[in-house]
Protein backbone atom coordinates (compact mmCIF):
# COMPACT_ATOMS: atom_id res chain seq x y z
CA UNK A 1 0.00 0.00 0.00
CA UNK A 2 2.78 2.40 0.41
CA UNK A 3 4.25 1.57 -2.73
CA UNK A 4 2.67 4.52 -4.65
CA UNK A 5 4.00 6.94 -2.11
CA UNK A 6 7.61 5.85 -2.49
CA UNK A 7 9.51 8.14 -4.78
CA UNK A 8 11.31 7.07 -7.52
CA UNK A 9 15.08 5.67 -7.30
CA UNK A 10 16.75 8.76 -9.39
CA UNK A 11 14.95 10.86 -6.70
CA UNK A 12 15.58 8.79 -3.71
CA UNK A 13 18.37 6.58 -3.75
CA UNK A 14 18.21 5.07 -0.39
CA UNK A 15 17.71 1.16 0.54
CA UNK A 16 14.12 1.85 3.07
CA UNK A 17 12.64 -1.19 4.94
CA UNK A 18 9.30 -0.48 7.21
CA UNK A 19 8.37 -3.02 9.41
CA UNK A 20 4.54 -3.17 11.32
CA UNK A 21 3.62 -5.90 13.54
CA UNK A 22 0.27 -6.12 13.83
CA UNK A 23 -2.04 -8.34 16.02
CA UNK A 24 -5.72 -8.04 15.16
CA UNK A 25 -6.63 -9.08 11.36
CA UNK A 26 -9.79 -5.97 11.50
CA UNK A 27 -9.17 -3.54 8.41
CA UNK A 28 -8.18 -0.46 10.88
CA UNK A 29 -4.80 -2.68 11.77
CA UNK A 30 -4.47 -2.91 8.22
CA UNK A 31 -5.13 1.07 7.68
CA UNK A 32 -2.80 1.84 11.01
CA UNK A 33 0.26 0.23 9.55
CA UNK A 34 -0.27 2.00 6.01
CA UNK A 35 -0.53 4.82 7.92
CA UNK A 36 2.45 4.70 10.68
CA UNK A 37 4.46 3.64 7.49
CA UNK A 38 4.01 6.45 5.90
CA UNK A 39 4.27 8.59 8.84
CA UNK A 40 7.84 7.13 9.79
CA UNK A 41 8.94 7.70 5.86
CA UNK A 42 7.93 11.60 6.26
CA UNK A 43 9.57 11.83 9.65
CA UNK A 44 12.98 9.97 8.35
CA UNK A 45 13.16 12.39 5.75
CA UNK A 46 11.91 10.30 2.35
CA UNK A 47 10.50 12.80 -0.02
CA UNK A 48 7.06 10.97 -0.35
CA UNK A 49 4.58 11.44 -2.98
CA UNK A 50 1.01 12.95 -2.17
CA UNK A 51 -1.33 9.83 -2.43
CA UNK A 52 -4.63 10.12 -0.80
CA UNK A 53 -6.96 7.19 0.35
CA UNK A 54 -10.10 6.34 2.21
CA UNK A 55 -11.20 2.98 3.98
CA UNK A 56 -14.37 1.90 5.38
CA UNK A 57 -15.42 -0.80 7.42
CA UNK A 58 -18.02 -2.09 9.87
CA UNK A 59 -17.48 -5.05 12.70
CA UNK A 60 -20.81 -7.08 12.62
CA UNK A 61 -21.51 -9.81 15.32
CA UNK A 62 -20.98 -13.53 15.25
CA UNK A 63 -23.99 -15.17 13.45
CA UNK A 64 -24.80 -17.21 16.72
CA UNK A 65 -24.96 -13.69 18.51
CA UNK A 66 -27.71 -12.62 16.04
CA UNK A 67 -29.20 -16.14 16.53
CA UNK A 68 -29.72 -15.37 20.12
CA UNK A 69 -30.92 -11.96 19.94
CA UNK A 70 -33.96 -13.59 17.81
CA UNK A 71 -34.99 -15.92 20.51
Amino acid sequence: ALLPAVPAQTEFAYAMRVESLITESCGSSSMASVCGGCLAMLDAGVPVRHVAGIAMGVLLPERDDERDDER
